[in-house]
């Protein structure tokens, strides 16, 4: 039964990609290769995934600080940490700013962004201080109370009058487009929850079970297809390029007739705050204990500031940027997350096999 603590970051990172603007760069190249990527994405994210994490199945109880420490030179393993650290850190950075342009556009236009960042950022610094165990428990918490809403938010969409069979029929007239490397990267983004072990392992002080681990490509791709399709079925193939916050204004569209409330984006809003919190808490947790392990200092107090410098670097970008310019980030960490998830698989393979 612990062994259901491996799946929640995978699902996480799957609630996530419409706030991380998978949605918005698939449908963009919808004619140019989007069906392949998707399919490339459910075959070979889950293959990275199967080995990554049956490799540091042979580390119970030890993130990647305490197994590189063991067998790489301090300067490798120090470049390796700070990098996947500011990675997450970034990824979390970006996710808390698209977050608070929703917030302040569809929850409260007439409140400041600078206020918005603040108390987003003062929520996650906190939460991302937490013990690893904690955030994991937290986890199961807030996904046991809200997966019911998205089922119930996905079956509202199919049901919608406004819903075209037809217009997704037309993109599978490019089912075959060979996709680029960019669609590619942002569609494995659904997979790359198991990236977290390394430093979500030292969690799993046991052998993590693999006889379950079928419900990654079934749910990654009942994910992918559906965030891909759902907007395109209800705003049609050509004007769905016309939304920035794709998924909002999907989710706008469709309403409750004798709901509480009749809006279903107010259900999704709040989904989101509580998944858009915890992606960002497991973020800056995963990205300060890597950033932190390259230093002699690891008290308490150190990560707190760790987690302060970015919750400052945080709050200045956000100030400075434009939901586009947020976009384009995106688009170039979706790159560098796939050459890194890439090479730190080859890595963890020749070190599991060493090991064996």
């Amino acid at each position: 039964m612990m062994n259901r603590y491996y799946f929640y970051p995978f699902i996480l990172c799957m609630l996530v990609n419409t706030i991380f603007y998978v949605p918005v760069m698939l449908v963009e190249y919808r004619f140019q290769g989007a069906w392949l990527a998707i399919l490339f994405a459910i075959v070979f994210g889950s293959t990275l995934a199967y080995l990554f994490t049956r490799t540091m199945r042979q580390f119970p109880g030890q993130g990647l600080p305490e197994i590189f420490e063991q067998r790489l030179p301090v300067m490798l393993s120090s470049v390796i940490s700070f990098t996947l650290g500011l990675l997450w850190i970034v990824a979390g950075g970006v996710v808390l700013i698209a977050f608070s342009y929703i917030a302040k556009m569809f929850l409260n236009p007439s409140i400041p962004i600078e206020q918005l960042l603040f108390c987003l950022i003062i929520v996650s610094c906190y939460a991302a201080t937490r013990s690893t165990a904690a955030i994991n428990y937290l986890s199961e918490i807030i996904l046991i109370f809200i997966l019911p809403i998205v089922v119930f938010i996905l079956f509202k969409a199919l049901q919608s009058e406004t819903f075209e069979w037809n217009a997704i029929m037309v993109t599978t007239e490019y089912i075959f487009e060979i996709p680029s490397w960019n669609t590619l990267a942002t569609a494995m983004f659904c997979f790359t929850g198991y990236m977290t072990l390394i430093v979500l392992n030292r969690f799993f002080t046991w052998r993590i079970s693999l006889t379950h681990f079928w419900l990654v490509p079934v749910t990654g791709a009942i994910t992918l297809v559906s965030t891909f399709l759902i907007p395109i079925g209800i705003h049609g193939t050509q004007a769905v390029e016309n939304y920035l916050y794709l998924w909002v204004n999907t989710v706008d569209s469709l309403r409750m007739e004798f709901g509480f409330i009749e809006r279903v984006v107010f259900y999704y809003l709040m989904v989101y705050v509580a998944v858009t919190l915890l992606f960002i808490s497991m973020s800056w947790h995963i990205g300060t204990e890597l950033v932190g392990s390259i230093f002699r200092d690891q008290s308490k107090r150190y990560r707190w500031i760790i987690v302060g410098v970015v919750g400052i670097a945080t709050w200045w970008y956000g100030r400075l940027t434009n939901e586009k310019q947020l976009i384009m980030v995106a688009e170039q960490w979706f790159m560098v997350r796939f050459m890194m998830e890439l090479l730190l698989v080859l890595l963890m393979l020749l070190i599991g096999r060493r090991k064996q």
